[in-house]
């Protein structure tokens, strides 16, 4: 359940001031990580590495499930773009299954359901629970 809850200004300003320092600070800790691993471009495992570095190891199982989840509706509207595009030129090759050119799965299994026609409702619940879970 939702509710507003009324912030003032200035505690506004305090909570974009507090992510901008902790992103900086996160940023930091990863990139000890990349350095450790001797690459020269900062992952997602770095990003993991650090939370787990930081005590807030148990936000890496929920952001991993986030950022799937994000992947396989990324995947599943670029299908549907191409298929549109294709259906728009005439060309029966989407309607067989075809994925886009140069499209790859990532790895990815099957898309989430969902209660409507993005998705993005049953996602953000899915997100919302993790994020409540976490913090009780």
């Amino acid at each position: 359940m939702h509710r507003q809850i009324p912030i003032e200004k200035d505690a506004l300003l305090a909570f974009s001031a507090s992510a901008t320092v902790w992103i900086t600070y996160l940023t930091a800790i990863a990139t000890e990580v990349m350095k450790e691993r001797k690459r020269s471009t900062l992952s997602v495992e770095d990003l993991f590495s650090a939370l787990n570095e930081t005590d807030f190891g148990d936000f890496v199982e929920p952001l991993q499930q986030f950022l799937q989840e994000y992947k396989e509706q990324q995947t599943k509207k670029k299908e549907a773009k191409w298929e549109q595009k294709q259906a728009e030129l005439g060309n029966h090759v989407a309607a067989q299954g075809t994925k886009p050119p140069g499209d790859d799965d990532h790895g990815m299994e099957e898309e989430p359901e969902s209660g409507n026609v993005d998705g993005m409702e049953t996602y953000d619940q899915k997100q919302q629970a993790s994020i409540e879970s976490l913090l009780n």
